[in-house]
Parts: C-alpha cells; sequence; structure tokens
C-alpha cells in the first residue's frame, strides 16, 4: 500500500453535522460533509448510519461498489464501522455515515451542504488512481 496522505479536518461539529476538509498531502482537496460527531437522539458517539466515524489512521482503497456501482474510495479497519465509503452527496441525510464531498460548501434546501460533490468525488477518484491504482478491480 502506498502512503497516500490523505486526512480529513473537521472543523465544525454541530449538533446535526460534521464540517470539514479533505487534504491530500499538503494541499486542501475539497469540503467534506458528515454525519454528526454523536447520535442526535442517543448521545452515542460512532453510530452506525446516524454519526461520522471516528477519527483515526485507516486503510484506504479503491475498489468498486456495487451499491453505488462505480469506483470508491473506502476506509478499512475502522472499529465497529464497516463499508464507509468517501462518496458525491449534497446533504447529511445522503450519507449513512460516509464523508461526502464537494467543491464548496453551501446551503440546500435549508440545510448545510457540500456542493459540485459529482467534481470533486470523479477529482478524488482521478487523483488516488494516479497515487495508489487499482485494488480489488
Amino acid at each position: 500500500m502506498n502512503e497516500i496522505g490523505l486526512a480529513i479536518n473537521r472543523k465544525v461539529e454541530a449538533k446535526t453535522y460534521t464540517q470539514g476538509e479533505l487534504w491530500l498531502g499538503e494541499e486542501r482537496f475539497c469540503f467534506v460533509l458528515e454525519r454528526p460527531r454523536f447520535d442526535p437522539d442517543t448521545g452515542e458517539e460512532n453510530a452506525r448510519c446516524t454519526t461520522c466515524f471516528k477519527a483515526g489512521r485507516y486503510k484506504l482503497r479503491l475498489t468498486w461498489s456495487a451499491r453505488f456501482n462505480r469506483l470508491l474510495p473506502i476506509l478499512e479497519g475502522v472499529p465497529g464501522r464497516d463499508a464507509i465509503r468517501i462518496h458525491a452527496g449534497n446533504k447529511v441525510t445522503h450519507s449513512e455515515g460516509c464523508p461526502l464531498v464537494g467543491e464548496r460548501k453551501g446551503v440546500l434546501d435549508g440545510e448545510i451542504a457540500v456542493l459540485d460533490s459529482r467534481a470533486a468525488e470523479a477529482r478524488l477518484v482521478e487523483k488516488l488512481v494516479e497515487r495508489i491504482g487499482l485494488d480489488g478491480w
């Protein structure tokens, strides 16, 4: 596995969302929107489908996603979680605990959002293919 230097820098932890930036090495690559750190109903941290995953160092691979029907990055070894894909989406409700990427931050239908997400996802996948190649393909 090549060392990719991908990091998610979480900047805002609100009750209903987590907002941050995705970095590749020394470059801020795009913006990230995730579920909140704590489940709004139970207060549980790292809860499947309702919160963002725990911060840490994880293995990153590019594999085909049957669910999304395209090549996507997946984080492996996240405690208590699986299938953490970095993918396109605009609002927190477009994720079940995965980071959503976007070219810019904004508001959509009155909710905090990341925008131009498909472009950010495509750019990210392209960059990762260059840096680490395809795995599980």
